[in-house]
């Protein structure tokens, strides 16, 4: 960050792309991410995201095009003109297929509406304190998951929402390029009640991440698997 007068700059690496330019390279190839590459690269969104958490901070927008790849092949996450406070609200906000059911208005039921529209009124009434937002970057990231995992970007996105609705009597069942022992964790993330939702910290004790270093991750000294930064650049042509 610096100062010029009265303007205020910020000065970025120059990014190969974000991370929807690169699944859009997988999906052209037709070869979604193993498991062992996905479970790097959401240890780097986790750390990304956690980092705003722990700030006591909100996102409101999570997606792929909002992860830069930096040159060192690693993630950063950028765009952050809706960052808010993690009680400031961001009912309206996000985009569509990410955003969680109590930003309303963005893809959901009618059924989603008007339980956060009774929540919201039960918050006034009784003068609650305002809510926690941040279980909305949660979700996203869910949502993000499924477009990592599946060679189809928009089915992808349609399995997050049968995952997101399946808590009914029939359930949902975790499609065959899902790794097993994801499918669980996702589906949390994924919770329509935002309190059922897992903490950035929570999901980094998850038994999917088992054996992960997470200091080395936010230190950016574990290399990822994959070269991202190249597809990426792929993806962007």
């Amino acid at each position: 960050m610096g100062r010029a007068g009265l303007t205020l700059y910020q000065l970025l690496p120059l990014a190969a792309g974000d991370l929807e330019h690169a699944i859009a390279a997988l999906e052209e190839r037709g070869q979604p991410l193993a498991p062992a590459e996905f479970r790097a690269v959401l240890a780097e969104l986790v750390v990304a995201v956690g980092a705003i958490h722990a700030a006591g901070l909100r996102h409101a927008d999570i997606k792929p095009a909002n992860f830069l790849i930096t040159p060192t092949n690693h993630v950063m996450v950028c765009d952050l003109g809706l960052l808010g406070g993690a009680a400031d609200s961001a009912r309206g906000w996000g985009t569509v297929g990410f955003a969680a059911p109590e930003q309303a208005s963005l893809g959901c039921t009618a059924l989603d509406v008007v339980a956060h529209a009774w929540e919201w009124v039960g918050d006034a009434l009784l003068r609650r304190p305002r809510r926690d937002q941040r279980p909305i970057d949660v979700h996203a990231l869910g949502v993000t998951c499924f477009c990592m995992l599946g060679a189809d970007w928009r089915g992808a996105r349609r399995e997050a929402a049968a995952a997101r609705g399946g808590w009914g009597r029939r359930g949902w069942v975790p499609p065959a390029w899902m790794p097993a022992a994801a499918a669980p964790l996702l589906k949390s993330m994924l919770a329509r009640r935002p309190g059922r939702r897992p903490t950035l910290e929570q999901i980094r004790e998850h038994a999917f991440f088992e054996g992960v270093d997470w200091a080395a991750v936010e230190a950016r000294r574990v290399p990822l698997p994959l070269d991202l930064a190249a597809l990426a650049t792929e993806g962007r042509r």
